[in-house]
């Protein structure tokens, strides 16, 4: 009987450390696996949003502008043509590219190409598709066109493309991603001025908890300033400046320094909002481009 009982209690044991050793090799393996996929879902993503900056760009070098609308989007790549300049011919040393153009000794054309058939070529999928991730829930791109300040004062149009992690990381482990998107939280703190005179000060805007709207009303003359200290150098909050008829997009382009923002370029009188955005690190994951610039994220081609 006692050996009956002892062969119970060993085979107990066996099945107990069989079941532990189990718990412990997922315990370990699963956020291994989980890194895996999101860096092959993050790479996917990457490229499709690649596509989507590649059909801005030859958007805006036809239209002069970029698009909001993914449905104009689509159509430029399939119906839409580029410029491309033909040369033939070398200008010799003891002439101008001008003078040997009149002589005939090169000739410069300019004709016209598919955008489909000389950028997308490459592509794997529907042209329609461009507008949504690869993966995940394969929900739609976030996508949007506005006007950015620089720090010299200069107004340039931009574009945004953008998907949140929930939607790129969608069915993998809940838990992970809860952990992964809160590794990305930061905190800003700004300051708010009108005419030198405090409107709001040390606003706190946890990314993660959505925009923050401030009113204000301004007259002609009047100038708005704002300070803010991101809490995280490699990522940026945004803040728009929305007016009667324009939206502006104000934002630090060396996040790593402390920087105001005066309204002294703008032309200030009516009814104001100051939009405090989270847009980099509440889990986006997207691109931006300046004129011809194509930034991500935090300006050093980092895609998360």
């Amino acid at each position: 009987m006692n050996k009956i009982v002892g062969i119970s209690l060993k085979v107990i044991l066996i099945a107990i450390s069989v079941i532990l050793g189990y718990y412990i090799v997922v315990g370990i393996k699963k956020p291994i696996d989980f890194e895996s996929e999101k860096d092959k879902r993050f790479e996917m993503t990457k490229q499709r949003l690649i596509d989507i900056r590649t059909a801005q760009v030859a958007y805006r070098a036809w239209h002069g502008e970029f698009t909001p609308s993914f449905d104009t989007l689509i159509n430029f790549i399939n119906h839409g043509n580029l410029r491309v300049i033909f040369s033939e011919g070398e200008v010799p040393e003891d002439k101008t590219e001008a003078q040997a153009l009149k002589d005939g000794d090169i000739v410069r054309d300019t004709i016209l190409v598919s955008v489909k058939d000389s950028l997308f070529k490459h592509i794997n999928y529907d042209v329609k598709n461009i507008a949504h991730i690869p993966c995940g829930n394969k929900a739609k791109f976030t996508m949007d066109t506005a006007t950015v300040l620089t720090g010299s004062g200069v107004m340039v149009k931009v574009f945004e493309a953008r998907s949140s992690y929930w939607d790129i990381l969608d069915g993998l482990d809940k838990q992970l991603i809860i952990n992964y998107n809160s590794s990305k939280l930061l905190r800003a703190h700004i300051d708010i001025y009108l005419n030198g005179n405090i409107l709001k000060d040390n606003l706190s805007l946890l990314n993660g908890s959505g925009p923050m709207n401030i009113k204000f009303s301004a007259n002609k003359g009047d100038k708005i300033t704002i300070s803010y200290a991101p809490g995280a150098w490699s990522h940026e909050n945004l803040i728009n400046l929305i007016g009667p008829d324009k939206k502006y997009i104000l934002k630090d382009h060396n996040p790593s320094v402390i920087k105001p923002w005066e309204s002294s370029p703008l032309e200030l009188d009516g009814e104001y909002i100051i939009q405090l955005l989270d847009t980099y690190g509440d889990g986006w994951y997207g691109s931006m481009a300046v004129g011809s610039l194509v930034e991500a994220n935090n300006n050093a081609g980092n895609w998360e």
